[in-house]
């Protein structure tokens, strides 16, 4: 047997012994990193990514709807970020530095999704560097569709804080709707209130075929 064939059955074996989210993030820490979301390539994490995450966190927007106070020091990124791979080693969830191959390690934004529900839920921090250029919906419109395409996933979810309008534009563009209030403790040892978003397969699936025949018909005249 090949070296590529014992790789590949003990692939096969890893994920028969999985199920739901667990097999979903194991399918797609994968497949995303073999798809482009516009100019932007997924690449897993590394430890060194937490100087871009520092340098993301001197922006007082940056950190106005995270969970977590900004770090003062170098350091506290250097925590967060060990902090997120660590989470990751133990399945909890998988996370990519999204950025332009032209542009070494230069990430525009870190995606990661988490077990949620059903299915899986999105999480973004998207650097002050990449706003206004819609790379937030980009990322997240192809993790979903490549999450529809290469998995048997049910539904993505989204948590926004209540005031963060333009992570309700990310997900309203990409097919999602609020289906209730969302609430979780933050660091500061307080709780965040917000809305809970999600897309099922079935409207993932409308939504494309709703695409395909405008493209089709073209606009209408007269």
């Amino acid at each position: 047997m090949a070296i590529v064939e014992i790789q590949q059955a003990r692939s096969t074996a890893t994920e028969a012994a999985l199920h739901g989210p667990a097999l979903y993030l194991s399918q797609l820490r994968r497949e995303l990193p073999r798809v482009m979301a516009g100019e932007l390539r997924y690449r897993p994490v590394a430890t060194d990514d937490y100087w871009r995450l520092w340098l993301a966190t001197r922006h007082p927007e940056f950190n106005r709807c995270l969970p977590w106070p900004a770090p003062t020091q170098p350091a506290g990124a250097l925590e967060r970020m060990r902090d997120l791979l660590a989470d990751e080693a133990v399945g909890r969830l998988i996370a990519f530095a999204c950025e332009r191959p032209s542009e070494g390690r230069q990430w525009v934004a870190i995606f990661r999704f988490t077990a949620w529900r059903d299915g899986l839920e999105t999480g973004l921090w998207l650097h002050p560097d990449g706003w206004g250029q819609g790379h937030g919906t980009r990322i997240i419109a192809t993790a979903i569709e490549t999450a529809f395409a290469r998995t048997a996933i049910p539904a993505v979810y989204s948590k926004t804080t209540a005031d963060n309008v333009g992570a309700h534009r990310i997900t309203t563009r990409c097919g999602m709707t609020a289906i209730g209030p969302a609430s979780a403790p933050d660091d500061r040892g307080g709780m965040i209130h917000g809305i809970e978003w999600r897309i099922t397969r079935q409207e993932a699936a409308r939504r494309k075929a709703d695409r395909s025949a405008a493209r089709v018909t073209g606009p209408k005249i007269g």
